[in-house]
């Protein structure tokens, strides 16, 4: 079997060949496996205020609930640098999504057997945040999306926003739980 460039490619048509060249060459690259940095020592997180989406709330809680249950987070106005803490969820990030996975994901690979209910939350938070415009493959995904979008609409303080994001992802947990025992 010829596994060169050309034989890989071979019978595409000539309008495609520099797409198909591209896509072949690309297929065999490998990615770099993510970086894990150490959760930090003081427990800060930081991250911008608003814009409460599936995967920052759901990584609030794998934080707060699973890797550092000390983790205060700590939120700053939209597009202003942060200097403090460990940074999540916003450009240039130290915590952040990873190739095609959520940060909820990326932060699951810190732990070394997660739950099964981690798993499938992990799935539904994907089905959200990276399948955004394809078919939903879990049926809880279109509910999260609409619940979190309405929690970001509600008047609230820092502190509030992530006691209801504990608070949601908590009852997902315990429902998942629940439907997996029946």
């Amino acid at each position: 079997m010829d596994n060169s460039l050309r034989g890989r490619c071979r019978g595409t048509p000539s309008g495609w060949l520099v797409l198909a060249m591209v896509i072949c060459l690309f297929g065999k690259l490998q990615a770099a496996p993510p970086k894990v940095v150490p959760l930090p020592k003081d427990h800060l997180f930081s991250t911008w205020r608003g814009g409460m989406e599936a995967d920052k709330a759901a990584s609030i809680w794998l934080i707060k609930r699973h890797l550092d249950p000390e983790a205060v987070f700590r939120f700053f106005p939209r597009g202003k640098r942060i200097e403090e803490g460990m940074t999540f969820e916003v450009p240039f990030a130290v915590l952040g999504r990873g190739r095609n996975l959520s940060l909820f994901e990326t932060l699951l690979g810190r732990i070394e057997e997660p739950e099964r209910v981690l798993l499938e939350i992990a799935r539904i938070v994907h089905d959200v945040e990276i399948n955004v415009w394809g078919h939903k493959v879990t049926p809880e995904a279109s509910g999260l999306e609409v619940v979190v979008r309405g929690m970001s609409e509600l008047p609230r303080t820092d502190e509030q926003a992530v006691e209801q994001a504990l608070s949601l992802f908590d009852a997902l947990a315990a429902g998942l739980k629940a439907r997996s025992r029946q």
